[in-house]
Formats: C-alpha cells, structure tokens, sequence
C-alpha cells in the first residue's frame, strides 16, 4: 500500500513526467540518427539547444513568478497573473518569430559559416508559436499541482513523432530531417489548438492583463532569468561554438550523442534538488544551520554515491553505449571519438550534484546573485576552454576536460558563498550520503511486506 502511494504522490508523478520527456526524446534521437544525414543530425542537435535555450527566457520571467503569486494571491490576482503571463510569453513568441523570419529573409543561410544553424533558423518561427499554448497550458497546470495531467500531456505531445519515426524505420532507410520538424511543429500545434480549447493555456484571461502584475513578474524574475540562461548556456554552448567552428554540424552530432546519458541522469538531480529546495528554505529561515548542512549533505552524496556505479559502467562500456544510441554505422565512422567523451562526461556526471545542490543552497539562503556569480564564473571558464579547444586544437575532447573543470569550479565556488554558515567536511558529507541509502533501503523493504 505504501508503495502504491508513493507512485501516487505528486512529486513522484512530476518526476514521472520529466522521465517521459528525457527518454521519450533520447529514443526519438535514436531513431532520427538512423534516418539523416550526420549533418542533419548535427542541425537537429543544435535545433534542440537553441530552442531550449531561447525557451529559458520566457521560463524565467513568467514561469517561477507565475507559479508563486497563483500560489500566494487571491483569485483575482490569479486571473490578473494568468492572463499578464500570456501576453508577455505570447509576445515574447512572436517577436522571436518575426525575428528570424526577418534573419531567414535577409540573411543567407547557406553562408558555411552559419551551415549547423540553418535548420533553427528557417523552423524556430513555427515551432514558437505553435507550442506557445501548450508551454503555458504545462505551466499553469504546474502551478495547480496538476501533474498526472501534465503527464499526459507530454505523452501526447511525443507520441505522434515517436510513431511517425518508427514507421519510417519499418518502411523507408532515410527520410529528409525537414520532415521531422514538420511533424513536430504539426502535431504541437494540434495540442495547442487542443489546450486553447479546453482553456488550459490562459488565453481565456488575456483581458486581465494589468501593469502592476507586470513589474511584479519582471522584479521576480530578472535574477532567475539570468541564472536559467546562465545554466543552459553551459549546457548549450558547447553546441552553438561547435557549430560555428571549422568542425561544422557533423561535429555537432558527435559530441551529442554521449551528452544524452547525462540528460538522463539530470533526471534525478533535478527532481531531488526541486524536493530538497523547500526544506533548505524552511531551514534558512529559522537559521537552523545545522539542519540546512545535514540535509545538503545527505542529497547531494546520496547522488553522488548512488551516480558512483553508474558512472563506472558507462565508463567500462562506453562504446556499447555509443552504438546503441547512435547505431553501428554511425560507430564505425566516429565511435572512438564519442566514446572517449562519454567517459569524460560520465565524470562530469559524477560531480553534478556538487554544483546543482549548491546552487539551490544559495537560492534557499536567498542569495540568487551568488548563484547567478557563480553560473557565470563556469560559463567564462566553459566558453574559453572551448575556444581554445576548437580553434587552437580542433579538439573535441579538450572541450570536455573543459567540462569536468567548469563542473568542479562550479561546487567550489557555491562552497565558497556557503562558508560562512558552515565548513565543508569531506567525512560528514559522505557519513550523510550513505545513511539517506539506507534509509531509502530500509522504506524499500518495509514497502514489500
């Protein structure tokens, strides 16, 4: 019984459904790595970076914002908050949109120096505006607790290009990666369309738009739009620099392929960290110090020992792991050097948890400049080790010791803005790790009887 309610619980059902998202894309990119072209694929990674990184922009300054005054006001201030959120975010869409329409109609894509961008700038407009409804129906569905609701929602929304791809695996060796983006952007705006109709997605509250909402959204969210872009342009960055070099979108494709092993395995930190966020802010407001340390350490070394024997076996086996995503074609011609970054980042892996947890310490604290210092301090050490790498050396695996470097950088500097309320003790932080696996052991056990 117990254990049937944990799946039931929300936070389980919100880590369900970014587990949904994370694999569902990892099997699609798999599967469209053995239908185009090895530039194709390389556009299609840089596709998914940029628009991910372009998204950041509207979850910072309405989604947290959005969520916490639904949370806090009264249901006037809801709807006021609901409908100034849409505005905004459906603004922010279009201008993008007609941003690169105005690039696409100017500018010229078949310039080799912007090759590994022509796809994101010729298909971002659509994708823009036809999954703004459906971004806004998750966030708002978010901000409800809604989510075994949400979770459906993303089953739905990768479905149809999961089923698509397996078809053309069955029926065709390759299809045109334009095809795939249609299908995307199609589909999305079907879900949109859906979500509009349902009046899931705000639009119903649009006349409630009010400037005091506004600047109450935009003063929330300056610092967190900051540290968002910070942080997925560390993940993201190393894609648009590959793309501009003289290695080009097959290179792209290369150093992308390991990198989904360690979107997998953000899953859990980010759903510990989003868990332990509140219990760090409750500790940190009653200055309770000695719980805030316990409760940091026992997450964070949690993953870290638990990430430990994953990491190794990615290690051992990294070529397997190549070729199973990227197929044996794709392994003959470049597996050797994806292999040698997936070991790299299987370390890079290792030492996430240090940075993620950190980073959500000093937010708890409420210090989101320190976090926001300290995001870009790793940008500025990621964004010159890849130059070097890529223009001096033409290396892709320097660009991932540059990795492991930023990431470690990343823990230090969040300990160093952390020393003032307590010292950083090896020994505790791993005594706290393993006794949060032994109790998870322990709830386990009981569970089953």
């Amino acid at each position: 019984m117990e254990l049937k309610s944990i799946f039931k619980s929300k936070s389980t059902l919100s880590f369900l459904g970014n587990l949904v998202i994370s694999m569902a894309g990892m099997v699609n990119f798999m599967l469209i790595a053995r239908l185009v072209s090895m530039d194709e694929l390389g556009q299609y990674a840089i596709f998914l970076a940029a628009s991910t990184f372009l998204e950041m922009i509207r979850l910072g300054l309405t989604h947290n914002g959005l969520i916490r005054f639904i949370a806090t006001g009264s249901i006037e201030d809801k709807h006021q908050f609901i409908g100034t959120a849409y505005i905004m975010g459906l603004a922010l869409a279009l201008f993008l949109a007609f941003s690169f329409i105005l690039v696409c109609e100017v500018g010229d894509l078949t310039n080799t120096n912007f090759g590994a961008f022509q796809l994101f700038i010729f298909w971002y407009p659509f994708f823009a505006v036809a999954t703004f409804p459906l971004k806004n129906a998750l966030t708002l569905l978010q901000s409800d607790l809604n989510f075994g609701r949400i979770l459906v929602i993303k089953i739905l929304n990768v479905l149809p290009l999961s089923i698509f791809l397996v078809g053309s695996i069955l029926y065709t060796s390759s299809i045109s990666i334009n095809k795939v983006m249609l299908v995307m952007v199609l589909t999305s705006g079907l879900l949109s369309l859906i979500m509009i109709f349902l009046k899931y997605d705000g639009s119903n509250h649009w006349r409630s738009f009010r400037n005091s909402s506004y600047k109450k959204l935009v003063n929330f969210g300056k610092y967190n739009s900051l540290t968002l872009l910070g942080t997925n342009l560390l993940q993201s960055v190393d894609m648009f620099l590959i793309g501009l070099s003289p290695l080009g979108p097959v290179a792209v494709a290369i150093y992308s392929i390991p990198l989904k092993y360690v979107e997998i395995m953000q899953m859990p930190l980010r759903s510990l960290a989003a868990a332990a966020y509140p219990l760090m802010a409750k500790y940190a407001d009653q200055k309770d110090w000695d719980g805030f340390r316990r409760l940091l350490y026992s997450r964070s070394g949690f993953l870290i020992i638990g990430f430990a024997p994953i990491c190794l076996f990615l290690i051992f086996f990294a070529p397997w792991f190549i070729k199973f995503i990227a197929g044996h074609t794709f392994y003959e011609a470049n597996g050797f050097i994806s292999s040698n970054l997936l070991i790299m980042f299987a370390i890079v892996a290792l030492f996430m948890p240090l940075d993620k947890f950190t980073g959500s310490a000093l937010d708890a604290m409420n210090r989101p400049q320190a976090n926001t210092v300290k995001v870009f301090i790793m940008l500025g050490i990621n964004i010159l080790i890849d130059i070097v790498a890529l223009w001096g050396f033409n290396s892709l695996q320097l660009m991932a010791v540059g990795s492991i470097i930023y990431t470690l950088v990343g823990g230090l500097v969040g300990y160093y803005y952390l020393k003032d309320k307590f010292n950083f003790s090896l020994k505790e932080f791993l005594t706290e790790g393993f006794l949060a696996i032994n109790i998870l052991l322990d709830k386990l056990r009981l569970s089953r009887k």
